[in-house]
């Protein structure tokens, strides 16, 4: 027989006729257990450190404690999830979150001492006026700078508020989260996303506003600045994009687009707000308006056409000229305005119909099921 003593501390393995025994020690030695609790041992997992985490036995404590799942903000922020709003700067994203916060505290029902609103990203000026709005309401605005807060102090008091189970029913609105971590560091970003789920986890309320990229996508889309990780973390995530062209002049409408969602939220959501460059915040404030879903799918074809007409016109004519093919009818185009012939296709699907106020030309099923284009009367008429 065979004994290795490695350490008093520590248990021996004892080799006999090929078989190892493990002697338990009565106690796990302190170099063991650095860093872990105290842990008073069940009868029945003697060595099971887990055991002192489990939940376990606590559901209806737990529940007491999370927020209900009811509307912060409009259709697009649900209490007691961390979401996240994604925009151009200048878009109106900061204007849409004061509007819907005092729309909240006037007909949601928040409580406004609980609305925290961190506002990280604004001038002097712009701060005393906010701030005089907000005050009429009762909700509350923190900057960096006044009252000994800092950008690292939102963190550490979330922290706080966490190990304290003081979180629950609490609204914190970040504008902008590129104040409070960098957007390009993944380990930043997932060590501030584990911070915002425990917040969430305890009953708290989590917006972010951040920015996207200059550069739009292969789609034409906005696409979210800095990694991943932010937008994997949270619970809801929405773009913010000007529908450009759809106002009358004296407006600007701006779509709220969700690209992640958990709950009972809306995929899009359109508002409406003055662009009169006399307003005051406050007249900014009380322009701002949500645009009835049927008016914005008017709006939205109305900015597709016009986006599409180059390449319509272009269709029309060589239609009208006698080229009738789907596939002759996108080398041509494509050939004329230097465009591939996918995307010319695209355009051809997406104004195929019989309806004149949608759609543009029409098939009929030829020789061997070819499908031949011819421009719709209405189309032709205004096209003459």
């Amino acid at each position: 027989m065979t004994t290795f003593n490695k350490d008093a501390s520590r248990s021996s393995v004892v080799r006999a006729h090929g078989t190892s025994v493990t002697q338990e020690p009565d106690s796990l030695p302190d170099t063991e257990t650095s860093g872990l609790p105290e842990v008073s041992k069940p009868k029945h997992h003697p060595h099971n450190l887990l055991q002192h985490y489990t939940l376990t036995g606590t559901a209806a404590e737990l529940e007491r404690m999370i927020e209900e799942q009811r509307p912060f903000l409009g259709k697009v922020c649900l209490s007691g999830q961390a979401s996240v709003w994604y925009a151009k700067p200048n878009t109106g994203k900061t204007l849409l979150t004061m509007h819907l916060m005092i729309d909240a505290v006037i007909n949601g029902g928040i409580e406004p001492s609980n609305i925290y609103y961190i506002a990280a990203d604004d001038s002097a000026h712009g701060l005393v006026e906010k701030l005089h709005i907000m005050e009429d309401y009762g909700i509350n605005i923190v900057a960096p700078g006044h009252n000994g807060f800092e950008t690292k102090t939102l963190a550490q008091t979330m922290r706080a508020m966490i190990v304290r189970d003081a979180a629950a029913g609490i609204y914190i609105v970040a504008d902008t989260l590129k104040k409070f971590m960098s957007l390009m560091d993944k380990n930043e970003g997932r060590a501030f996303g584990e911070l915002i789920r425990q917040f969430t986890m305890k009953g708290g309320t989590f917006l972010a506003l951040a920015h996207t990229n200059k550069q739009r996508g292969s789609d034409g889309k906005l696409v979210y600045a800095g990694t991943s990780d932010i937008m994997e973390d949270f619970d809801c995530a929405y773009v913010i994009d000007e529908l450009v062209g759809a106002g009358n002049g004296r407006e600007r409408i701006v779509e709220f687009d969700c690209t992640k969602r958990r709950g009972n939220v809306a995929q899009s959501v359109a508002y409406s707000f003055t662009t009169d460059p006399d307003a005051s915040y406050a007249g900014l404030l009380a322009s701002v308006q949500e645009v009835d879903p049927a008016t914005m799918d008017g709006l939205q074809r109305q900015v597709a056409i016009r986006s599409d007409a180059v390449i319509i016109a272009a269709i029309e004519a060589v239609i009208l000229e006698g080229i009738t093919t789907k596939m002759e009818l996108a080398r041509a185009v494509g050939a004329r305005e230097g465009l591939g012939r996918q995307s010319v296709v695209g355009i051809i699907d997406k104004y195929t119909g019989k309806d004149p106020d949608a759609h543009k030309w029409d098939f009929s099923v030829g020789e061997r099921g070819r499908k031949v284009f011819s421009m719709l009367a209405a189309a032709t008429c205004a096209s003459d």
